[in-house]
Parts: structure tokens; sequence; C-alpha cells
């Protein structure tokens, strides 16, 4: 069997940590953000606990960061956002590190993993860790740390029969099937482990505004909707994020991209992140400043449908969405003319789960898509109400400049907009919005990444309708431990999203990384999956 030198395409089973992007401006489930809005308040100084001995000398300098959207919570098990991930990843370890560059699996709280046989799973844990509040690392304290994560049920893992911890550093895994992808779901939320006194002395709603993990930052001050600050743990042993570089690190919400163009060029920001395209053009000439655009990650913009409200039950008027959208148009005017990268598919090319199958799969046609349109029974056109979109870029002009396009093949659709949490609501009904302007960042792995957007459970499929074809594919997938049958099962998914026209992707937005020339670690930071790992970075003359 595999061991701890498994591929990086082994990354994920159904987890429930797949994220709705919002593009930053909002990433939580409906059933989460409940629950936090209670306990987001402001944090007094976290006091820290006893520690294991530091690495290296302390850390002296503050990383001054920005980014258009706070946390949802520091809970890394009532998480469904993407936008929580770079806080997160400050204040905790996850059993096995996912290095943010390249997705490749390494040691984390683990010094290696093994399938001993296809349903039985051990990790061993590195000896002689212990939480912030110090208390100590151990297998049992994982298994509480992840039963708790299962029990909030914003993740899941429906292969897992128990955990067993014959000694203190060694944790087993007990599964009902192949789940090929479990390593890589350790190194997700449900692996970043939370001390199990934590749990105890907050419980569920104290732990989103108490976090204590076993990484390299504690959290120091939090203000909603302001600013987040961490201080450096003194006790952090390495394990898989690097050391503090800095002694402090300070991320200040700005929701105006102008804003943080303003306090980039003036210098009151070091680093910024989860922007939009539309910021390039105001920082791109600044001698000062850098920008990254990370194109093999996965960020992608579309229209989300209710397969249980009428025309998007009808595949013929779906299919004539997609054949009457012109992306590379829409793309650019979307992104104010600085993104062409019209989408087709879940994954972008270049990324490993590229399907070249999926190359302008529905190639821009007003003669077809009104053809379509006749053969659903509407030869004179059709009106679509109740669409919405989340209320923020780009997802605004994604919503109008489609419906534009789609008007001129006789495709009338009314968009409203709200806010994230009450779009997110109002789609996510089985009877709710037929469609909904939105972005997508789910993982690098096809297995959670479809399972989001097209299983029966999955937070993309409202409606919760199951495709017989997508679930066969998705099972196989638990089970699939070569690149070629992952990529033999994607493919199958890929042609049943196509003729079915599954969903309306429409161009895909890697987030621009803006940050001084004087930050140092800024590539090794960027991740493929969900946003920037902070900890990487530095600042210096």
């Amino acid at each position: 069997m595999k061991s701890d030198h498994m591929e990086p395409f082994l990354t994920s089973s159904p987890v429930r940590s797949i994220r709705f992007r919002w593009f930053r401006y909002l990433g939580a489930l409906v059933s989460a953000l409940a629950a936090l809005i209670l306990s987001l308040e402001v944090v007094a100084p976290v006091p820290s606990g006893a520690a294991a001995t530091s690495p290296g000398s302390s850390p002296t300098g503050t990383l001054v960061a920005a980014t258009p959207q706070g946390p949802n919570s520091f809970d890394p098990c009532a998480n469904g956002g993407g936008a929580s991930i770079p806080f997160l990843d400050l204040l905790y370890v996850p059993i096995i590190f996912a290095v943010p560059s390249t997705n490749k699996l390494v040691p984390g709280l683990a010094s290696s993993w093994s399938f001993t046989n296809p349903l039985t799973f051990v990790v061993h844990l590195k000896p002689g860790y212990t939480f912030q509040d110090g208390t100590p690392v151990t297998a049992q304290a994982a298994i509480e740390s992840i039963n708790y994560c299962l029990s909030e049920k914003v993740q899941t893992l429906p292969t897992l029969k128990d955990m067993t911890a014959p000694d203190p550093t060694t944790l087993v895994f007990h599964l009902s099937a192949p789940t090929a992808s479990l390593p890589a779901d350790l190194s997700q939320e449900l692996g970043m482990l939370i001390s199990p006194a934590a749990i105890q002395k907050y419980g569920v709603k104290g732990l989103g505004s108490h976090p204590v993990g076993a990484g390299p930052y504690e959290l120091s001050s939090y203000v909603p909707n302001s600013s987040v600050d961490f201080k450096a743990w003194s006790g952090y042993k390495v394990a898989g994020e690097p050391a503090p570089k800095e002694s402090e690190i300070k991320v200040e919400i700005i929701t105006d991209e102008t804003s943080i163009s303003s306090a980039l060029t003036s210098g009151m920001v070091d680093y910024a992140f989860g922007l939009n395209a539309s910021i390039v053009p105001s920082v791109k000439h600044d001698p000062n400043l850098r920008v990254h655009i990370n194109t093999s990650a996965l960020a992608v913009t579309a229209m989300f449908l209710n397969y249980n409200v009428p025309p998007m039950n009808n595949v013929d008027v779906r299919l004539a969405l997609e054949y009457a959208l012109d992306r590379p148009v829409l793309s650019e005017a979307a992104s104010d003319g600085v993104v062409d990268a019209p989408a087709f598919s879940v994954f972008p090319p270049g990324n490993p789960y590229y399907d070249p199958s999926m190359k302008n799969a529905w190639p821009y046609d007003i003669a077809k898509a009104k053809a379509l349109l006749k053969k659903a029974g509407y030869p004179h056109g059709i009106t679509i109400n109740g669409a919405l979109s989340i209320a923020a870029p780009p997802f605004e002009q994604d919503a109008i400049i489609a419906a534009q396009q789609w008007k001129k093949a006789g495709i009338t659709v009314n968009f409203i907009q709200d806010q994230p949490a009450a779009a997110l609501s109002q789609y996510n009904q089985p009877k709710g919005a037929p469609m909904l302007s939105v972005g997508w960042d789910g993982t690098v792995t096809p297995l959670t990444t479809y399972f989001g957007l097209f299983g029966k459970e999955g937070l993309g499929n409202a409606a919760h309708v199951a495709n017989p074809q997508i679930e066969s594919a998705l099972a196989q997938l638990n089970s699939s431990y070569t690149s070629s049958s992952v990529m033999a099962q994607v493919k199958k998914m890929d042609a049943v999203i196509k003729s079915q026209a599954l969903w309306i992707p429409l161009w895909y937005n890697p987030f621009p990384e803006v940050y001084s020339t004087h930050v140092k670690g800024a590539l090794q930071a960027s991740a493929l999956i969900n946003e920037p790992n902070l900890d990487f970075l530095s600042v210096g003359a």
C-alpha cells in the first residue's frame, strides 16, 4: 500500500470542507454562520500556555497584511469558507501538511503515515509536542479533536468507522471502505488539531473566538470587520508550518479595494491577498510593489443551478445558456481587462487535473442556443426570474454581462443582487432560486471538488438531486490510488457535465497577491488551493 510517499493527487474524500469562495466576500455555510454571529465578538488577548522549546532566536518584526474579508470563525471545525484559511493556518498545525505552492503532502504533527491494508490507516505522531495551552499532542487528543470536528457536521468522513490510540503517538483509522484520499483530508481543517482542554472549556460557541491549536502564532486580538492580530508563539516546534519569521502579523480587513491599493502604494500595508483582478491596473506600475497571479490555482466564477426549479430542470435550456455565452468577452469585461481566462471546466489549464477534452466545451453559438430553446419548447424565447447574484465584484459584473449576452439568444435572466449570507440561504433550498452567480475555490483534488459541486449532498447542488453517473464516479474515486485512475473518473464526470450542463463556469479568477519589494517568501506562501499561508512571509530591508 501507499505510505507517507503517497502521490499528492491523493487529496480528498467527501469531507465537507469544500468552499464556495464568494471570492472572499463570505465563504461560510449558513448552518455555521448562525452560530458564528453569536461568537465573533471582540477577542481579548489570548494568554500563552506552557510551551515546548522554541527553535532558533525570537523574531522581532511585524508584517502588516490586508484583505477584503476576515475570518468566519477561528474554529476550523466550523468553517466551510476559504476566507478563514489564512487565519487558521497561523493558529493550527494539521496532522499532515500540504505545502502551499505545490500541495505536496509532508509531515505536520505526524512523522509518517500508511495504509496497512485498504481499510486501516495508521498515523505516527511526533512525540513531545504541545498545544498552546500546554496540553500534550497525543493520539487520544487527535481522536477527541477529530470527533469534535465530525460532530459539527461541517466536515464529514463517511467511510470512518472509528479511531483507536494503541499508544500515545499512534493513531489508527478503521474504515468501512477504501479511502485513498484520507492523507489529504488530514491536511485540511479536519486535521487541524484543537486542544481537547479548549474544546471542554469553550465548547462549540466559544471556540470560534478562543482558538487553541499547536500552530506558530496565537490570536492576540480580533475586531470583527476591522483587524486580526497574531503574535508568535514562543513554544512552537516546527511541524510542516515554518517557525515564525515575525513577532507579529497584523491583518487589516479592508473591504474597499481602492483603499487597499492606497494602503499598498503608501507603504502602510506590506502584503495584500484575496483581491479581485481589477486592482492590478492601479498597482502594477508601482516600482515598490510586486503583483503575483497564481494561474494554476483553482478559482473560478460560475452560475450554480438548482435542478429542482424550472426551467433549470430542462437540460436543453441549460445547454442553451451555455452556448449563448461568449466567455472570452465576459472574462475580459468582468475583470476590467486584466484576465482573459474563459472557463469551461472545474480545473484550469496547467492544473494537474485539467481535462483537455473540456477545452471550449460549449463554443459560443447563438444559432445553436436558439435551436436548443426551440427543442425545449420555447421557440419565442424564455424569461428566468429570481436568479441571484452575490452583491460583490466580480459576481455582480458576471451577472450583468451574462444577462446581456443571453438576451441575444432570446433568454432573459432577471438577477437579484443580495449579500452573501442571504443569497446562499435563498439558493440553498430545494425550491429556491434557479441560479446563483458566485465563485468556487473547492480543492485541487477531484473527489472533494466534484463532490462539492455535483454530488447529491454537495454544497453546489442545492436541490440535492443525485446524478447516477456522477455518484458512481465519485464512489470509484474513493479507491483510486493512481493518477491514471483518478483522471479516468474525472473524464467520466466531465463528459456528464458537458452533455448535461450541470453548471455554468464563466472564467478563471486567480486572486492577485500584491506585496512590497521588501517582503520575502511571497511565492512560497502562494497556494494552489485556498488562500496564501502568511507564516511563510517576512519583511526586511
